[in-house]
């Protein structure tokens, strides 16, 4: 019997982890399964790490524009495969919880 289709998300969105691939499944429904795109997400860039060779000796990195992708455009939204990644960077320079104070 086959194995289960696993693909991995981490970064920035809400629930990072490990979801069941879903057959025809895109970049786009892993970061909807996973609750979404944070605020703090960098839209113009995600990456997609591939193990090439079966027993992992090769992987490749894919990058795509993730707001494309999120929209539904087919050269962006990449199709994914067993144990593919992906990471959702955050905003350079983003902080959160910014306190600022302004004295008079």
């Amino acid at each position: 019997q086959q194995a289960m289709q696993l693909v991995e998300i981490s970064g920035n969105v809400t629930f990072p982890g490990i979801y069941p691939l879903m057959i025809g499944g895109e970049a786009k429904d892993l970061i909807i399964a996973a609750g979404g795109l944070l605020e703090s997400a960098y839209v113009k860039q995600a990456e997609i790490t591939r193990i090439v060779a079966s027993d992992g000796s090769k992987i490749e990195h894919l990058r795509f524009d993730l707001e494309s992708a999120m929209k539904g455009e087919l050269q962006s939204n990449i199709t994914l495969q067993s144990k593919d990644s992906i990471n959702v960077f955050a905003i350079p320079n983003w902080q959160e919880n910014v306190k600022v104070e302004l004295k008079g």
